[in-house]
């Protein structure tokens, strides 16, 4: 069967998704936040700066390259999102 993937969405805001793992994932499922960012390249390069690691660098393929995530000194991971709102006074 297809993977499917589920968004929770909010006052008409995506504010969450849920995605099946591929049954030869050799990862375990976990969940990984994430930061709206304004400028992701910008936001990698300040925390690489403070020693973060990319764990997966932007691709003009996934999210229009406006996603990544990085890894803090002690491996915690956290996902760096782009992502305009229509409208950002109704998102708040």
């Amino acid at each position: 069967p297809a993977l499917q993937d589920r968004l929770l969405v909010a006052g008409g805001y995506m504010r969450a998704g849920v995605g099946q793992m591929p049954e030869d994932a050799e990862e375990q499922a976990t969940w990984l936040g994430y930061v709206r960012v304004e400028d992701v390249h910008a936001t990698l390069a300040q925390a690489g700066a403070m020693g973060a690691e990319v764990i997966l660098a932007p691709d003009p393929e996934v999210a229009d390259g406006g996603l990544a995530i990085i890894a803090d000194p002690t491996g915690a991971t956290i996902g760096l999102l782009r992502y305009e709102f229509p409208d950002a006074e109704d998102a708040r």
